[in-house]
């Protein structure tokens, strides 16, 4: 039996819109019974390198997939739940106006039944950032080809080896990542993505977020390198005031970027804008925490940020 991309057996977490989603490290769960799946998704538009997927049976083995228009999964017989979770797509193509390129579009799934999803339990962290945060390069050394580096990306990235998905994991948090290469506060990056304070109330153009997450952290500045810095520290504000505008009652949480640049304007702007707002948006030092990595960590680069970030997360998080 066939069940639409809306079925109520089916849990999205993240930046999706109507089963797409451009934002790696968005989610979907669904719930079903029988001996097989086979979901259906929109290609079209997709080019090579596809964007590609993690696949999850009942919460095992992580199984590496290309996205493509059917893929079956055979299985036991009896209930099931399968995660995918967008893993790593090309960064230069269009992940943001149509026709979107980067795209992860669930249509539906065949199974022999459906069963209705579970609501979330956990307290959800949104992690709002760049490259880094998306997960660019863990695996450099997955190589497809020398002449364009762009193809390699699908295979070198990975949205669930970051610091943001490895510390939400550690304190039992669901995570929810925005993260696009080159984007910054005032720069737009990768893919015709805007900067950050355009693109934020968005999960790609004209398709509004509807997530709630109870805690939203912020690794903006890195690539606002060309902005002065009374230019940076006013859209870096804008942002705050934009997420607080979507989430009222979320907790921001705020870090020294991980590369150099605007590095001087903390903790000074979070500091300010307290001051200005009467909110207590907090702030995370992360200086040294990278010393001797590259501008794109490795997996195992992550793995030790995400252990530092879990011990500072704690001091603030509330489960």
């Amino acid at each position: 039996m066939f069940f639409t991309k809306e079925d109520k057996s089916i849990r999205y977490v993240g930046r999706w819109y109507e089963g797409t989603a451009t934002a790696c490290g968005s989610f979907f769960e669904i719930y079903f019974k029988g001996d097989y799946i086979k979901l259906h998704f929109d290609c079209k538009y997709n080019r090579a390198s596809a964007p590609h997927i993690w696949l999850c049976l009942d919460d095992g083995t992580m199984t590496e997939s290309v996205t493509m228009p059917y893929l079956r999964l055979n299985t036991a017989e009896g209930e099931h739940k399968l995660t995918v979770i967008y893993k790593g797509a090309v960064e230069m193509q269009h992940r943001w106006y149509q026709p979107l390129e980067g795209k992860v579009s669930l249509v539906g799934y065949e199974a022999d039944e459906a069963i209705e999803a579970p609501k979330g339990t956990k307290k959800v962290i949104e992690f709002v950032g760049d490259s880094i945060t998306e997960g660019v390069q863990v695996d450099h050394e997955n190589t497809i080809t020398n002449e364009d580096p762009q193809p390699n990306r699908a295979y070198e990235d990975d949205s669930t080896a970051t610091y943001a998905w490895r510390s939400a994991q550690a304190l039992g948090l669901e995570p929810v990542i925005m993260g696009y290469g080159a984007v910054g506060v005032n720069v737009s990056g990768c893919g015709a993505v805007p900067k950050a304070t355009e693109a934020y109330p968005y999960c790609f153009d004209g398709a509004p977020i509807s997530h709630h997450p109870d805690y939203v952290f912020i690794n903006h500045g890195t690539n606002d390198h060309f902005s002065d810095k009374p230019t940076y520290e006013r859209e870096y504000k804008r942002l705050i005031d934009i997420i607080f505008s979507h989430h009222p009652e979320a907790t921001v949480i705020c870090m020294k970027p991980f590369g150099s640049y605007h590095a001087d304007s903390f903790p000074c702007v979070v500091e300010d804008y307290n001051r200005e707002t009467g909110r207590n948006v907090h702030y995370i030092d992360t200086t040294g925490w990278n010393e001797g990595m590259t501008t794109h960590p490795t997996r195992e680069g992550h793995k030790i940020l995400g252990e530092k970030m879990t011990e500072e997360l704690k001091k603030i998080i509330q489960n």
